[in-house]
């Protein structure tokens, strides 16, 4: 596993200390832990630029990890919002590609989020 090739992105703590998760331009996702002396290691990626996703231009632009069930939520720059984790990425909106996605929230107990362009 390398760094990312385009610049980081966008960035996000994960749930209970378990380190950071980090996004680029590359539409590669890598999760940072901490190990040995607290020093972040990578432990895995996920690369966006899947088949199921068709998405217009596959940068990251947003990412954060549900704390209940890992799942891994994504804003691109081609304006999709992605769910990882499950048997096959689900994408849940395309939308304002020429605005870009720059933003993603998600409400903390209702099934809602919300997008700033």
């Amino acid at each position: 596993m390398k760094a990312h090739t385009d610049g980081v992105h966008a960035l996000s703590t994960r749930p209970n200390q378990a380190g950071l998760i980090s996004g680029g331009g590359d539409g590669i996702i890598i999760f940072w832990s901490p190990g040995p002396g607290g020093v972040l290691q990578q432990t895995k990626q996920i690369d966006i630029k899947v088949p199921e996703v068709k998405s217009m231009m596959p940068k990251v632009r947003s990412v954060c990890e549900n704390a209940t069930n890992g799942m891994i939520l994504v804003g691109t720059r081609g304006g999709e919002i992605v769910e990882f984790g499950g048997p096959k990425p689900n994408v849940l909106m395309r939308s304002h590609f020429e605005g870009e996605l720059w933003a993603l929230a998600t409400h903390p107990t209702r099934q809602e989020y919300v997008t700033v362009g």
